[in-house]
């Protein structure tokens, strides 16, 4: 890693991937050590902001409960070699994730069809899909350990949610 968009691009691409550990290597001529919990949350929160992509960036940001950040470090030759790890926390595994993707893709399919509608058309249908579709999930939303309730996967797939599914799932079908 060169540059601070490279770090930002690589974080990024972990966390679309849902990768179990995000390592960063870099070097600085001078130690940096104490500033790094502020800049790792400096490149997270820039990995979070909302891309082209509709399954990165901000999308992640409420599908996922935050990480945790590990490094190590050496000095060599008046240079400050550092290893960094950024552990996150996923609210899905990679593949309930994928199957968001291809249900998406099934309800676009269905619903948009050849893509002839106005843009008005296909907010209104995409927005009654999710009104007939899913249901608010009672039995889990004072659940604090069960995550799963707050995600696009629990809305689409699983078809019942609570308000952050609802509004994670939403967003999703409107960006893709």
């Amino acid at each position: 890693i060169t540059n601070e968009s490279e770090v930002v691009a690589q974080i990024r691409q972990g966390l679309r991937l849902h990768s179990q550990r995000i390592v960063i290597s870099f070097e600085r001529e001078r130690d940096v050590l104490a500033e790094l919990p502020a800049l790792v949350d400096a490149w997270v929160e820039a990995a979070l902001q909302e891309t082209e992509r509709a399954d990165e960036g901000d999308y992640i940001r409420y599908q996922y409960g935050g990480y945790e950040q590990k490094c190590s470090y050496r000095r060599s030759a008046g240079r400050y070699s550092y290893t960094l790890e950024i552990i996150p926390k996923y609210y899905l595994y990679l593949f309930q994730e994928e199957e968001v993707g291809a249900k998406i893709g099934e309800i676009e399919a269905a619903l948009i069809g050849n893509g002839e509608m106005t843009e008005y058309d296909k907010v209104k249908v995409i927005y009654d899909y999710i009104c007939h579709h899913v249901t608010y999930d009672r039995i889990h939303r004072q659940n604090p350990y069960y995550v799963m309730r707050s995600t696009a996967y629990a809305a689409l797939v699983q078809e019942t949610a609570t308000c952050q599914g609802y509004c994670v799932a939403l967003y999703r079908l409107l960006r893709q």
